[in-house]
């Protein structure tokens, strides 16, 4: 791994992951560089351990449906009702 500039998936800042969280990492078999800032990864586990098991509602992207997810759906990617994920999958 090297110590480039990566880029936050959410804000879209530039950070550099610490050589400590790179170690961590390495220790156990993950050799994928971070995909979020410091800040953002905070905040999307703050989201996701708010309320354990509950499913959140979003509107598929596609057909405009409300669907159940069991995960928080990130700001800047689609999200598929069952049935336009797998028109999705078979295209």
């Amino acid at each position: 791994m090297n110590s480039e500039n990566l880029i936050c998936r959410c804000c879209g800042c530039s950070f550099k992951q610490s050589v400590a969280h790179r170690d961590f990492l390495a220790e156990y078999g993950c050799d994928v560089p971070s995909l979020y800032c410091p800040t953002c990864f905070a905040e999307r586990l703050r989201q996701i351990w708010e309320i354990p098991g509950e499913k959140r509602v979003a509107a598929c992207s596609m057909c405009g449906m409300l669907t159940r997810l069991c995960f928080v759906p990130s700001l800047d990617r689609p999200v598929y009702c069952q049935e336009c994920f797998r028109k999705m999958k078979a295209e």
